[in-house]
């Protein structure tokens, strides 16, 4: 079986149960989602745009 990046490998815990074997692999820190907030950039002719709430991004 091949696992892909961004599992946290010694974590791994197996249990069974009712014959049925249950492999938790949990996501490594680095790879979790972050939130990145952009904030408005200044420009000279900004005060004549109307203003748009900040984005907020989610990485998966």
């Amino acid at each position: 079986m091949s696992l892909g990046d961004g599992l946290d490998l010694d974590r791994i815990t197996a249990t069974s149960q009712d014959g049925v074997l249950t492999l938790t692999i949990p996501v490594a820190e680095k790879a979790k989602p972050r939130r990145i907030t952009i904030a408005p950039g200044s420009r000279s002719d900004a005060a004549e745009r109307p203003t748009a709430p900040t984005p907020t991004l989610t990485s998966s």
